[in-house]
């Protein structure tokens, strides 16, 4: 039986979380310590790698700017790098 309490998390986006991410999935993803989840806006891409009693959080928001996205109108995309640890 998997221990959901130690579970890691692999979340991202490609278009438009802000607006499709819905209350429940943005409180379980603030429990497993994504702190910036409520600053997506219109267009931003995440990334986020985590859990809830994890140590290694990794996030990071790219924010939509429609005169400095990379990809017309879209942001550049996202890369984020370490270890997590064993729980």
């Amino acid at each position: 039986m998997i221990n959901r309490e130690n579970a890691i998390i692999f979340a991202t986006s490609y278009d438009d979380a802000a607006m499709r991410l819905g209350d429940e999935p943005r409180s379980l993803l603030k429990k497993m310590q994504f702190s910036d989840v409520d600053e997506l806006k219109f267009r931003d891409n995440f990334i986020f790698v985590g859990g809830v009693h994890s140590r290694s959080v990794f996030q990071k928001i790219v924010k939509h700017d429609a005169e400095k996205d990379k990809y017309g109108d879209w942001p550049e995309s996202i890369e984020v790098e370490g270890c997590i640890e064993r729980l």
